[in-house]
């Protein structure tokens, strides 16, 4: 008993000390820090809001966004004193804009980014932003969904969409004509209660590697860049040529690659008259086959009801049942061969296919030149950009939009993250894994993570179940220390375990008695049912031949 008490004692001493180390290492890791908005010299539009939002970002009129935005101090992140923008309400429409203070077009290097967070996860919607075209007619008032945008970027998820958009419309120079263009296979989202940063940055017509180039980073990572010329739908550049809509197929075009050879012949051989399946002549019927015994005979134990009406209900038939003769044999009935494969089957004779000398191709139309054409040489070049917007529909409540940048600098973008988003993010991190307050870590993921930062916990938690198993299994092993409940002489000790065996063994012939008394009992009943059975259909046979 004194060691199962040190034991304890030692293993209660070591959970409080690692409950205390825990503790004081959460609270040293999710220490806040003041906030200070930092100043971004290089931005063209940089929105906080932590002073006069109110001014800057107007609500549209339109009465299809009946949802309305607030702003929302930021707790537990790490900053105190922050504040971001948050759609507060599920199952509505947002619209809201910000006028940039002079329209944004693209030199050498474009950046937009923003922080989002989704504090109930998102279900369905999205939480992308517009970069409107800057226009004489717009006004903040009047946004609505078909409001022409420049650029439109950021997460969106509803069904089996889930992806970072980036959508660009672009103008024909030649034509005028606008056009959506999407990024072929972007990525996907962050969907947790974690604050994200969403970074767009595209390069222009620099006339380095990187000219007409763009790039996605989540979080400060890359998770696609490319081409403007090669990764967007429908592309940038138009062809040159175009097929002539007007163009029609000939009526004696051939478009038929390979025909039935006409000089080919049946072979005098080829019987197509030979069947697919026939008889197996090598199966042999197997011994003890019942031919004369029918599978199915008339219940002999069956009696007429008393209500039966022959005139009615008709003549009185007894249900079928198997045939007992039939349970034990091979089978019962006229036997049959069985069928295998025919090797004489060779099926329809046709003929052979060949090349066709008068096969003209595939027909296509005609190609002309596209009047929609010209050489494209800045694809990342967009309309100038007049106004921020949040414009989108959403399921989920709770979103939050921050530190929205328009820049054209990406150093100057990753500065402002360092100073805001980073801090904000690692101190989340760590809570979520430290507890459950971001998301639910199960018991087994949280002992994992504990094993992997203090190997020995798990060093000691193995001792502590090795030890009580140890004891008992060398316990249960020693003859000495078996207990009976009435005290015995040495002599009275080695006899009873030699009795008890004699009782157990007697139990077992007794038993075993019992079950061949049973099988003998059960064979009797089934010969005498199967003599009644027996005798009843010949008396109904005998009573039919006469």
């Amino acid at each position: 008993m004194n060691l199962w008490k040190l034991l304890f004692v030692f293993i209660v001493v070591v959970a409080f000390w690692v409950q205390a180390e825990e503790g004081q290492e959460k609270s040293v890791e999710v220490a806040s820090v003041k906030y200070e908005p930092p100043v971004c010299s290089d931005c063209v539009f940089y929105e906080t809001f932590e002073n006069n939002w109110e001014s800057n970002w107007i609500q549209s009129q339109n009465q299809k966004y009946d949802g309305r935005v607030e702003l929302a101090v930021r707790e537990n992140d790490g900053i105190s004193n922050d504040h971001a923008l948050r759609l507060p309400t599920s199952h509505r429409f947002y619209g809201i804009s910000s006028r940039l203070g002079s329209p944004v077009a693209l030199d050498k290097q474009f950046v937009f980014q923003y922080e989002v967070a989704f504090q109930d996860k998102l279900e369905c919607g999205g939480a992308y932003m517009k970069l409107l075209t800057d226009t004489s007619s717009f006004s903040p008032e009047t946004l609505h969904d078909q409001s022409p945008f420049s650029i439109m970027f950021g997460p969106d998820k509803c069904g089996a969409t889930n992806k970072v958009h980036l959508i660009y419309r672009h103008t024909n120079k030649r034509t005028g004509k606008v056009e959506e263009k999407h990024l072929k296979n972007p990525p996907g989202i962050q969907n947790d209660r974690l604050s994200h940063l969403y970074t767009l940055i595209v390069n222009g017509n620099t006339g380095n590697s990187d000219a007409n180039t763009y790039e996605i980073l989540v979080d400060g990572e890359s998770k696609k860049k490319g081409s403007f010329f090669e990764d967007f739908t429908p592309a940038f550049q138009e062809p040159e040529m175009i097929d002539d809509k007007d163009d029609v197929k000939p009526s004696n075009w051939v478009d038929e690659a390979k025909i039935p050879d006409p000089q080919a012949v049946k072979p005098d051989d080829w019987d197509e008259n030979e069947p697919q399946m026939i008889d197996d002549e090598e199966a042999v019927k197997p011994s003890g086959w019942l031919d004369d015994e029918p599978e199915m005979i008339s219940d002999p134990s069956s009696v007429k009801p008393s209500d039966w009406e022959t005139e009615e209900d008709g003549d009185f038939e007894a249900p079928l049942i198997q045939n007992p003769k039939c349970v034990k044999a091979p089978g019962c009935g006229p036997w049959k061969r069985p069928t295998k494969r025919n090797p004489n089957y060779k099926g329809r004779w046709t003929a052979p296919l060949i090349d066709n000398p008068e096969y003209k191709g595939e027909w296509k139309p005609r190609q002309i030149p596209n009047p929609e054409y010209y050489q494209e040489v800045n694809p990342a070049a967009f309309s100038p950009i007049g106004a921020v917007a949040i414009e989108v529909w959403t399921t989920s409540k709770n979103i939050l939009f921050d530190n929205i940048i328009v820049s054209k600098s990406a150093s100057a973008a990753s500065s402002i993250a360092d100073s805001t988003w980073k801090i904000r993010f690692e101190v989340e991190k760590t809570k979520q894994e430290n507890s459950a307050e971001f998301g639910n870590d199960s018991f087994v993921s949280k002992a994992l993570r504990m094993v992997e930062e203090k190997p020995w916990i798990a060093v000691i938690t193995g001792i502590a179940v090795l030890l009580p198993l140890i004891y008992f299994c060398t316990k249960s092993g020693t003859r000495e220390e078996i207990d009976y409940s009435a005290p015995a002489t040495a002599s009275e000790t080695k006899s009873v375990p030699k009795k008890e065996e004699k009782k157990e063994e007697k139990k077992e012939e007794k038993k075993t008695e019992k079950k061949v008394e049973k099988q003998e009992k059960e064979e009797k009943t089934d010969k005498k049912v199967e003599k009644k059975t027996e005798q009843k259909v010949e008396q109904k046979v005998e009573k039919k031949t006469q």
